[in-house]
């Protein structure tokens, strides 16, 4: 979601097939309380069986690591947890040491330690004020009842002397072996990239690194996690 809004807006898309129409009505609005210049929203599941959604978002709008396009944020990223009816359980302002942007802090709700609710998975920094310093970086574990930090593990560092598009690309991915969650962990887009595997414990399952001469995509900005060939894995 791009653009100076206030209200997050969820919407009922309605295919008309035969009129190869679309009907696209406002189901919910959320006001934030401020301008959103980027959103991006995920869909947490609680044990009880309630469903709410984290959004993610900033009154910046979407900052790129390429010099031809990062520009100095004037404004936190923020995130918000809302329940089905609207209804905001908690917000939390991840202050000045994260950048905004998809790519220096994405986020996942995964329920990797398997008590039956997602917990939120985002990247944080650990030294605020120097939001570019990647050595304080860390992959963060949010309760999702709360939103307060139930854990924090060191984020790979990258390789020295890579561009600043090449250093600040980052991925959290959840997947499943054979019903066992595993968390995934990636950086790295164009050049030099690097995948790690946690176990429900947060031991490590393996990692993979990938450099630049690799033949593959190493230019997409993309993860998909898919059990192709229908083996449980």
């Amino acid at each position: 979601m791009m653009g100076k809004y206030t209200t997050l807006c969820l919407f009922l898309l309605v295919n008309q097939v035969y009129a190869q129409s679309y009907d696209i009505k406002p189901i919910m609005e959320i006001n934030l309380g401020a301008p959103i210049g980027q959103l991006r929203a995920v869909p947490v599941n609680f044990k009880d069986g309630r469903k709410a959604i984290a959004a993610m978002y900033s009154e910046d709008a979407e900052i790129d690591p390429y010099i031809g396009m990062f520009f100095f944020p004037e404004h936190t990223l923020k995130i918000v947890l809302f329940d089905e009816d609207g209804s905001i359980i908690w917000k939390r302002d991840l202050g000045p040491g994260v950048v905004p942007g998809i790519w220096f802090s994405p986020i996942l709700a995964f329920d990797l330690d398997q008590d039956g609710s997602d917990e939120v998975w985002i990247i944080n920094n650990r030294d605020p004020a120097h939001p570019m310093d990647y050595r304080q970086y860390v992959l963060e574990k949010l309760d999702p009842r709360t939103g307060e930090t139930a854990g924090q593990w060191s984020w790979l560092q990258p390789s020295p002397n890579q561009s600043m598009s090449h250093t600040y690309r980052h991925f959290i991915m959840g997947a499943y072996v054979n019903g066992l969650p595993i968390l995934v962990a990636g950086q790295g887009t164009y050049g030099d990239m690097y995948l790690q595997a946690w176990n429900p414990d947060m031991s490590e399952r393996w990692k993979l690194d990938l450099p630049d001469d690799t033949r593959g995509a190493l230019g997409s900005h993309v993860t998909p996690v898919v059990d192709i060939n229908n083996d449980g894995i």
